[in-house]
């Protein structure tokens, strides 16, 4: 036998002997039962990025069967989803016709699998279990998977979820309304995943039934329902996620307390080197973008050189006349008036008063009815309008305050009909709508954990309670960002000088994020889809490019956005009017005797991603001297302010790194 035949060899411990690659390739995972630890296994958790492979091969070609067959109703139901970006819309229509509705199993009886491939056969047979799931994350196994349940199953025992991304993202009691099929090693999430919002005292099984029946589901054969009306379903959480940030809002601004003072601009030095000095005070060392100071202050008798936390009695907004306080409790308010007025700088009170809304605000307050029932956004749990303050680093952040404090436990509280939580615990009826509140509140622990790297943990306020059955171990530490479901509203802007919400890329993160969206065929389709409406922007304001310059735009633009969003949530929404206000303002200013590549040099560091944008600029000049004639030298500089305004632009939309596999 020959050496290179020896090394194609293969040890297969399921048989117990060598094996030709071919025999391998022809049984795995079917005719030979093979080990998950099988570095030639597909399935095994260490080739995760040759199972994803194997999963987008399989995926694409059920779409094309699908598409060749769809009436030109249900394409075009299908194409108005994918226009709209929306993952999770277009993969529950997929799933309905090919798994639900029968596609699949009469491609079966037809034959239409038998000259697929045995891995790709093995794949489409996992795939055939798909089924909608409500999952609860319990805790992470490791870098690929976390122990989870699904709540609408609760006689079966835990599984472990597969998708690295949410492994990488995930905290503990965190639910998602999703799609699963099986998976030699447990159970794998297939395409996107909508978070569902803890409300209040309601624990995620008794949300969601109130929706579904709201919903009119039927009381039997609730799956099937849900499988057919996973859009709907989607639109209710969507509302419900609208409706709770708007009461939220509205709750807020109604308890605020606010007073403003005018003092003459001579007067401004004066006052800002007082409240620097003032032990009460957080100064920080630079203004908004509007010009406007935030000082926080802290209550009385706690100091900012005490200790590097305290608690905030209101907040200080300086101008260049003008000077406002806010607070949100009477004795607060009192505290901070009495502070400003013993500066003995000149003021005048120029306004007074209590939670003066404008019309929109209570506008916001509307819902559709249709989809959601109004009493779910009674449950909230009211604002703790205490907020803890971290001065490391000179940064001010501000945290949900609640649980971290030692009172908490023997506070009564307004969901547990004014009970302790110690006292709830012992309670029957209470019990439970202390778990759901303590659900909420690990939610937000864990987030805090992941993407600021805060060491907090609720497990020793858990077992001082006696609630052990919802005791796991912490998540690690990150500094992850995690945006996925705090869409803006429709119409609300983003702050033009918002910063990134990931930290600048670089390094072996780029490398790996390049790699990816070169890579994956499947991927780089969606994001073309996804990003489509910001080439259409800048083409509708640039109509002079040609073809072979908007094809080059586009490529360039795919994958510098698609590196900074490799999966967009349907809370990827580009402000495309102020992208493109950007774009014409780099067009049109700078000194016309810089050179090209200090040109591009300044563009991309503007950016906020300058790494990003460097790859994204190689691609339009490499083109650019390989297709010369194709791609003009005065469209040149053109296409390169171009892509770099859609890099700039996506660098603030929320981040979300969720497999959509």
């Amino acid at each position: 036998m020959g050496e290179a035949k020896r090394k194609k060899q293969r040890d297969c411990p399921a048989l117990g002997g060598i094996i030709t690659p071919e025999e391998c390739g022809r049984g795995r995972n079917s005719s030979i039962a093979c080990p998950a630890d099988c570095p030639h296994n597909p399935f095994a958790l260490v080739n995760y990025e040759s199972f994803l492979d194997l999963e987008g091969k399989v995926a694409i070609r059920l779409s094309r069967m699908l598409g060749d067959e769809l009436p030109l109703a249900r394409q075009r139901e299908m194409l108005k989803a994918l226009e709209s970006g929306d993952l999770f819309l277009c993969h529950s229509i997929h799933c309905w016709h090919v798994h639900w509705e029968g596609g699949c199993e009469r491609w079966m009886a037809e034959g239409r699998f038998e000259d697929w491939k045995n891995d790709e056969r093995v794949m489409l047979d996992h795939m055939t279990s798909m089924r909608p799931a409500l999952v609860e994350f319990q805790q992470q196994l490791d870098e690929w998977s976390w122990q989870a349940v699904d709540l609408w199953r609760p006689g079966e025992p835990p599984f472990a979820a597969i998708d690295r991304s949410s492994s990488a993202r995930a905290c503990r009691q965190e639910v998602v309304l999703c799609f699963l099929h099986s998976h030699p090693a447990g159970m794998r999430f297939s395409g996107t995943a909508v978070s569902i919002p803890a409300v209040g005292d309601l624990m995620p099984t008794e949300l969601m039934e109130r929706l579904l029946c709201h919903l009119g589901a039927p009381g039997e054969d609730r799956e099937r329902w849900i499988q057919e009306h996973m859009a709907l379903l989607w639109e209710a959480i969507q509302e419900l996620k609208r409706a709770l940030r708007a009461r939220q809002r509205y709750a807020t601004h109604r308890a605020v307390l606010h007073a403003t003072y005018r003092f003459p601009q001579p007067a401004l030095k004066s006052l800002l080197d007082l409240l620097a000095v003032h032990p009460r005070v957080y100064l920080p060392a630079e203004e908004r973008a509007d010009g406007i100071i935030e000082a926080p202050l802290l209550v009385e008798g706690e100091e900012k050189c005490c200790g590097d936390h305290g608690s905030i009695a209101g907040m200080i907004l300086i101008a260049a006349e003008h000077l406002s306080f806010s607070s949100f409790t009477e004795e607060h308010y009192a505290s901070g008036l009495a502070l400003i007025e013993s500066l003995g700088i000149p003021l005048e009170l120029h306004d007074k008063g209590k939670g003066d809304l404008p019309e929109q605000s209570a506008k916001s307050l509307e819902y559709d009815r249709d989809l959601i029932p109004g009493d779910l956004l009674d449950r909230i749990e009211p604002f703790d309008f205490r907020q803890v303050i971290d001065y490391s680093d000179a940064k001010v952040s501000l945290l949900p305050p609640g649980w971290l404090r030692p009172e908490f436990p023997d506070t009564p509280h307004p969901l547990l009909d004014r009970t302790t939580p110690r006292e709830a615990v012992g309670n029957p009826a209470l019990r439970q709508r202390l778990i759901a509140v303590m659900k909420g509140h690990l939610r937000q622990c864990d987030t805090l954990r992941r993407t600021e790297g805060k060491d907090l943990d609720l497990n020793p306020l858990l077992e001082e309670l006696g609630l052990h059955e919802i005791v796991f171990a912490p998540p690690p530490l990150g500094l992850h960002d995690r945006d996925s479901d705090q869409d803006h509203d429709d119409g609300e802007d983003l702050s033009l000088d918002a910063p990134p919400p990931q930290p600048r890329l670089s390094g072996s993160e780029l490398e790996q994020r390049i790699a990816m969206v070169h890579s994956d065929k499947e991927l780089w389709m969606r994001l073309s889809v996804i990003f489509a409406p910001m080439l259409d922007e800048l083409i509708e304001i640039e109509p002079a490019f040609n073809s072979d310059e908007q094809d080059l735009l586009f490529s360039a633009l795919v994958f510098g956005v698609g590196v900074m969003h490799p999966h967009p949530s349907p809370s990827f929404d580009p402000y495309l009017a102020r992208m493109s206000e950007w774009y014409l303002a780099r067009l049109t200013e700078g000194d016309p005797d810089e050179s090209l590549d200090a040109f591009l040099q300044r563009l991309a560091e503007e950016t906020l991603q300058p790494a990003v944008a460097v790859v994204a600029l190689s691609v339009i000049l490499t083109a650019f001297k390989q297709r010369r004639g194709k791609i003009r030298t005065k469209r040149r500089e053109q296409l390169c302010v171009a892509v770099c305004a859609a890099i700039w632009e996506a660098a603030h939309c929320p981040v979300e790194l969720t497999d959509p596999e």
